[in-house]
């Protein structure tokens, strides 16, 4: 099984960080950078990681009218101003982690974008094609 290291960001090349205190408009406009992209990672100044914002928080922000249509009533994404009210927890992965610990991170946290730290700082980014693309059985194990 490969390794992260030989995987990540041969699909989606950077990655995208910002601040805590990032407001609202600048999380959006930095997820939206990279078409790629499906999440933001929050960290500090020296890269640390401490959470994640997916599309699914981002939408939720755009689309608050309409949860409350289904009455939901407030969530923290209806109140967010900043990146540290959306972040959600900051499951990570190192480069010397086989890439099928990225599967079972993407699929047990609902992850399509998972960063990858080194020596506690946020080196890039794993994203789900890569996951895909190198998890997948080769042409002979599928027949089989």
């Amino acid at each position: 099984m490969p390794k992260v290291r030989d995987c990540f960001q041969t699909i989606s090349k950077g990655v995208d960080l910002v601040s805590p205190d990032a407001s609202v408009e600048q999380v959006i406009a930095r997820v939206t950078q990279d078409p790629a992209s499906r999440a933001v990672f929050v960290v500090d100044e020296e890269r640390r990681l401490l959470g994640i914002i997916s599309v699914r928080e981002i939408l939720a922000v755009l689309g608050g009218k309409y949860a409350n249509e289904r009455g939901f009533g407030q969530t923290r994404e209806l109140l967010a101003t900043q990146a540290s009210d959306l972040m959600g927890a900051g499951y990570w992965i190192s480069p010397d982690d086989d890439i099928e610990e990225g599967l079972r991170i993407a699929v047990q946290q609902e992850l399509h974008d998972i960063p990858v730290v080194e020596d506690g700082r946020v080196v890039g980014n794993l994203d789900c094609l890569e996951i895909i693309v190198n998890c997948r059985p080769s042409p002979a194990e599928a027949v089989a």
